[in-house]
């Protein structure tokens, strides 16, 4: 009987891809799994079909029915180890942050814990003229901050809470 290593059970020796070695960690098997489910999914759709909306469950699933063409009987389990979730369950960080980037937005939230998310302020940074942008009712709402006071000088009256869908927008200082 042959093993998950044989080269008849590894999918890239069936392509034009060189076959350096056969999966051996958790990650290689569900990364070919996802890219079996993509190629069985894309001749019946004509696209790619990604696991975004899928919960673990449902996408263990199309794993199991997708390797089960060159496993038997496969047990796949997906863990979930990060999720950032939709535009309005986030918050964005654009410009003058050390690391800009989108984060789950958290209950209780606040301006500081974004701040320390996203590693602080660039060097060039104007901390005190950002801007977080807000959606409420229907209208878009332009709050200043003042990022520089709340983080160099510890002005706590300068830290607020967040809320889904804010966008904190940090520009760069004036030469």
């Amino acid at each position: 009987m042959p093993g998950i290593s044989d080269p008849a059970l590894d999918r890239r020796h069936q392509t034009d891809r060189p076959a350096e070695h056969p999966p051996d960690r958790p990650a290689d098997f569900l990364k070919e799994g996802l890219e079996l489910l993509g190629e069985q999914k894309e001749s019946e759709e004509h696209g790619k079909k990604h696991p975004e909306g899928k919960t673990p469950g449902e996408l263990a699933k199309d794993l199991e029915k997708a390797l089960s063409e060159y496993v038997r009987n496969p047990t796949v389990s997906v863990m979930v180890t990060s999720f950032v979730g939709a535009y309005s369950d986030q918050i964005r960080v654009v410009g003058q942050a050390a690391k800009p980037q989108s984060l789950p937005f958290r209950a209780n939230m606040t301006l500081l814990d974004v701040m320390i998310a996203v590693g602080g302020l660039a060097e060039f940074a104007s901390g005190n003229r950002a801007i977080l942008v807000r959606n409420e009712n229907g209208k878009q709402l332009r709050i200043p901050v003042r990022l520089r006071d709340l983080l160099s000088d510890g002005d706590i009256t300068a830290n607020m809470p967040m809320r889904p869908g804010d966008v904190l927008i940090i520009p760069e200082s004036r030469f």
